[in-house]
């Protein structure tokens, strides 16, 4: 298809799960996406031409992004279902948006690369944390994720965070710069000991958005002040100083430490106070009873895969790896290990008889609650105003210098006076 009088070239190769013909409408849907991320960088599209190439493959997932196209890998099976046809749409926008951020806008220490070693940077949190929100972003913009399901995005993305104990020990720059180590050769204590600057990157850039709204931008005006950076030198990347120098020309010094500390620290995030503040109600679950482990059927035997941290299981010494095979001298299956929390309350004691390394062996579990997750995310404001800085400015001009903090009640009113006449 063409694009800004570019060719757009999209290949895939294996085969659809369903017999007929998708390719039309999922190319029509590919160029929506591409669009979108393309109007965040004022449409300046730095090829002449640009090639999508998907291998479909059972179970696989991921994307490589280069200068002028990118290779996806995707299950055929979820590209036929409603869901995963929208999260590969978002695969697409994160490997396209790469063109610009990562194969030009990138860390200094990225590029020129030795081909020979590792590459470290500690800025990952910019080339796949910015990419991972404005994923998407993209994805929502285009029409392809409504505005709940986009929501149900970062439902999901906090929940699998407030999941990871080892953001009380890995920083956003200690993330990046451990890589290749951690993030690279996940084992079954990642999870407790680091976290992913894909997800935590994405959160954080999140929340840069709520805090550039606040003094009437958003993410579309930083990005586009990065790719003017690099378009002044394109042979030098971007350090982590010159970054935050860009920053602090759109944004008040007290908002630019806030989100400093975000990528240093390793403090917990008030989710729900920036959330008040972008104007979207949160609703909490209550806690179940949880061992903390994660299971699997391995042709019939639960194994754990992984322990987390701080939970009944691992304070009773349960370790990845163990194959539960009773409670209380009553075998079990993966169906009744997942309804515990329906059977037990919290402080009940029980009896997992386990094989570890071929020993069976009893622990006596205190059973404890699992954690507190997001149940559900509502907007208190038009959704335009919450999503897409362009057309909500475009819509209400008055509106560009009003403060999000100025107070949910006061906006609402406003909105609601300007929408009757």
């Amino acid at each position: 298809f063409m694009y800004q009088d570019k060719e757009h070239h999209v290949s895939f190769y294996g085969d659809f799960a369903h017999l007929e013909d998708v390719l039309s409408d999922l190319q029509e849907d590919m160029k929506k996406v591409i669009i979108e991320t393309a109007k965040i960088l004022g449409e300046d599209l730095p090829y002449n031409h640009y090639y999508f190439i998907t291998h479909l493959t059972p179970g696989a997932f991921g994307g490589l992004e280069h200068l002028d196209s990118t290779v996806l890998q995707f299950c055929p099976f979820e590209l036929a279902k409603k869901k995963g046809r929208k999260e590969f749409l978002e695969l697409v926008a994160h490997e396209y948006f790469h063109l610009w951020n990562v194969k030009r806008i990138r860390p200094v220490e990225l590029g020129p690369f030795d081909y020979q070693n590792e590459n470290y940077t500690r800025m990952h949190w910019l080339t796949e944390g910015l990419t991972s929100f404005i994923d998407q972003l993209a994805t929502y913009r285009s029409g392809i994720y409504d505005s709940k399901e986009y929501l149900e995005c970062i439902r999901k993305n906090i929940n699998n965070y407030l999941a990871t104990p080892g953001r009380g020990y890995h920083s956003l720059e200690d993330s990046s710069y451990n890589a290749w180590i951690k993030l690279y050769r996940a084992d079954e204590n990642f999870k407790n000991s680091s976290v992913s600057y894909y997800l935590k990157g994405g959160l954080v850039f999140f929340i840069l958005n709520i805090l550039l709204k606040e003094d009437a931008k958003g993410i579309d005006q930083l990005v586009l002040a990065l790719w003017q950076n690099y378009k002044n030198r394109p042979d030098v990347g971007i350090s982590k100083e010159e970054f935050f120098n860009i920053l602090a020309s759109m944004l008040k010094k007290e908002s630019c430490e806030e989100f400093k500390l975000l990528i240093e620290g390793v403090e917990d995030i008030d989710f729900e106070n920036y959330l008040t503040r972008l104007g979207t109600k949160v609703e909490w679950t209550q806690p179940k009873v949880d061992l903390g482990v994660n299971l699997s059927d391995e042709n019939g035997k639960i194994i754990i895969k992984s322990v987390r941290q701080g939970s009944c299981g691992f304070k009773a010494g349960l370790n990845a790896g163990d194959e539960v095979i009773a409670i209380n001298a009553l075998r079990v299956n993966l169906k009744i290990m997942d309804q515990i929390g329906e059977m037990y309350q919290e402080n009940d004691r029980i009896d997992l008889l386990v094989a570890r390394t071929g020993k069976l062996q009893t622990i006596s579990v205190a059973l404890g609650l699992g954690l507190r997750e997001i149940k559900e995310m509502l907007y208190q404001f038009d959704e335009t105003y919450i999503m897409d800085d362009s057309k909500f400015m475009q819509k209400y001009p008055k509106f560009q210098k009003t403060p999000i903090a100025d107070g949910i009640k006061k906006m609402t009113d406003q909105f609601k006076a300007m929408q009757s006449k």
